[in-house]
């Protein structure tokens, strides 16, 4: 992967109509936002606050059709992890131009509004997913640890699965979710302590503070130099508890869980309260039904006894 360029500045473009998004179903979930000249600037600046992968391609050449079904396929599964800004050169030439695309397919990364080229032409989806996942660790290096929110009607695959409506999109968090969405965690969070004293036994709204909470904590880590001080010492509490929130932020809760129960098995009393109160908030991160949370409860409870 390229080291990113000059932020992308489009300011004098001016406004042309957008491509025509593939609606999803109602009780379908997407990620895939379809941008133009208008508002790609807009777009841009949220890669302040989360990935933003954008593919350019164009729907009237049978040579996309592969890789934009894949992309959109792959977003939609990774449930905000990043946004994917879907662009129709056909339609905003000179925001190809812009971004120095020769061939379609197109795909370049924009994180903290700077941009890096990814790849060109097709590739194969589990290629596809190596790329982004660099993608997703180089944006946790960078400090962009935010999920980017769902987009209404966006693009989903005609005759996908539909995915299981988000809990999150209750109206009673409709607050956490306005300030996630623009960046400000510890409002998020206040608002969760809001749910959380009214009622104290809302799961959900538990787990909302435990996301915040782990976005919180891994602003500005480097995963690379977190991972590897925990890795030299296993009884460095900061060390591991920071490991630990990197690698369930990266979708790697089995490590996470591991780290932190080797911890408790080699400390003891302050230092061991705190790997278990860690321990226990990143469950609450995951789905309670989850094999692995089951699997981590059961050996922390041998680490313990």
């Amino acid at each position: 992967m390229s080291e990113f360029r000059n932020a992308v500045d489009l300011s004098n473009l001016s406004a042309s109509a957008a491509a025509s998004p593939t609606s999803a179903g109602s009780s379908q979930v997407s990620y895939v936002r379809n941008v133009s000249e208008a508002d790609f600037n807009e777009v841009a600046a949220r890669s302040a606050q989360y990935p933003v992968v954008v593919l350019l391609t164009m729907p009237s050449a049978p040579e996309t059709y592969a890789l934009d079904e894949t992309m959109v396929r792959l977003t939609n599964a990774a449930g905000g992890r990043w946004l994917l800004a879907r662009v129709d050169v056909s339609q905003s030439p000179r925001l190809a131009q812009a971004l120095g695309v020769q061939a379609v397919p197109t795909v370049i990364a924009l994180i903290g509004g700077q941009a890096a080229p990814l790849f060109q032409g097709t590739q194969d989806a589990a290629q596809v997913q190596a790329v982004l996942e660099q993608v997703m660790q180089l944006a946790v290096a960078s400090g962009i640890a935010g999920r980017a929110p769902a987009v209404p009607g966006g693009p989903v695959i005609a005759g996908e699965a539909a995915e299981e409506a988000d809990p999150r999109n209750d109206p009673r968090f409709n607050a956490a979710d306005e300030a996630i969405s623009r960046g400000d965690f510890e409002g998020a969070l206040a608002e969760f302590d809001k749910l959380l004293a009214a009622n104290p036994k809302d799961l959900l709204a538990a787990s909302g503070k435990a996301q915040v909470g782990l976005l919180i904590r891994t602003q500005g880590l480097e995963a690379a130099k977190t991972i590897a001080a925990a890795d030299a010492d296993p009884k460095d509490v900061e060390s591991v508890l920071a490991a630990a929130d990197i690698e369930v932020l990266n979708d790697l809760p089995e490590q996470a869980f591991a780290r932190l129960i080797e911890l408790v098995r080699l400390t003891s009393d302050e230092d061991r309260t705190a790997a278990r109160t860690r321990l226990l908030e990143l469950f609450a991160t995951q789905d309670t039904a989850s094999p692995v949370v089951s699997k981590a409860r059961r050996d922390l409870t041998a680490a313990l006894f």
